[in-house]
């Protein structure tokens, strides 16, 4: 195999590598703001956005109109809230194409009694409890590589507002892309190992 054959495989297997490394980390960023919504009030249907899915898993929910939700947008907003005599309200949000990453999300101004009784939770582990007003931002594996994220309120109210789901959805490479890259990473090692045993044999073999 000659110099140019072996620059040309070597620039080939680095080209594929990277690519294959940056389809890893590459994802599209997906918010969801529900200002597609119809306006609902107490209401259990699922609703899909952008490829995200949210499931009432218990209670009730409401898309919500400016108002109560000042922090956010002057948009639509989703609000939980299990009726009296419920425990608790309950929605699940998952990414009909895979894994995801939560970046952030809005909570809306302190308008309830009991405000810190909404939580949020993760396939991950991660749980943490949503009492103050303002941009929530998430980071690390509790909020990484998830299936589903869930919210949930003990307020028979209305009450904080939630808008703005900041998403990353996680783009998988095919297994035999992987596999072509490693192939022509190894091709190209193996023939530079044997160009330098040409080099090094004092027989010229």
């Amino acid at each position: 195999m000659n110099g140019n054959t072996l620059a040309r495989l070597v620039f080939a297997a680095a080209l594929m590598l990277g690519s294959t490394a940056g389809a890893v980390a590459r994802a599209a960023t997906v918010t969801v703001d529900f200002d597609s919504a119809a306006r609902v009030t107490l209401s259990t249907a699922d609703y899909l956005e952008d490829g995200f899915l949210m499931q009432s898993l218990s209670g009730h929910y409401d898309i919500l109109s400016p108002g109560l939700n000042a922090f956010t947008t002057p948009y639509l907003s989703l609000d939980i809230r299990p009726l009296t005599g419920e425990t608790i309200s309950a929605v699940r949000f998952s990414f009909t194409g895979g894994l995801f990453d939560l970046r952030a999300l809005d909570v809306s101004s302190d308008t309830s009694p009991g405000f810190g009784r909404q939580e949020i939770t993760s396939s991950a582990g991660g749980r943490r409890f949503l009492d103050f007003a303002g941009t929530e931002r998430f980071s690390g594996t509790a909020w990484s590589d998830l299936s589903w994220i869930v919210l949930s309120g003990s307020v028979p109210i209305l009450g904080p507002g939630f808008d703005n789901l900041v998403f990353a959805t996680v783009v998988p490479v095919p297994p035999g892309l992987l596999l072509f890259g490693s192939g022509l990473a190894a091709l190209s090692g193996a023939a530079g190992l044997r160009r330098r045993v040409r080099r090094d044999d004092p027989a010229g073999r």
